[in-house]
């Protein structure tokens, strides 16, 4: 340990500073609920609760893990119509 009582060798993985905005060019097809969050400016429980209702297209369950598909989410957020 460090100075600073950490390991050394051990470094964290530092957060990107791009908001999901700027990943839109080099972004995959699917974002993370927290990235959708970020896009959408909602609260993480607001968004669960809107996923659970059925309010937000796109969603998609990659095993546990939940995704929402970006273009579908977009094109709602930006009021055209849903896709499906």
């Amino acid at each position: 340990m460090n100075r600073t009582g950490v390991r050394q060798g051990y470094r964290s993985r530092p957060e990107s500073s791009r908001t999901p905005e700027q990943h839109v060019g080099d972004a995959p097809d699917f974002w993370t609920v927290e990235e959708a969050r970020l896009y959408l400016r909602l609260g993480r429980k607001t968004l669960y609760a809107m996923i659970r209702e059925g309010t937000i297209p796109g969603v998609r369950h990659f095993g546990r893990a939940l995704r929402l598909h970006r273009p579908t989410l977009i094109q709602w957020a930006v009021g055209a119509p849903d896709p499906r």
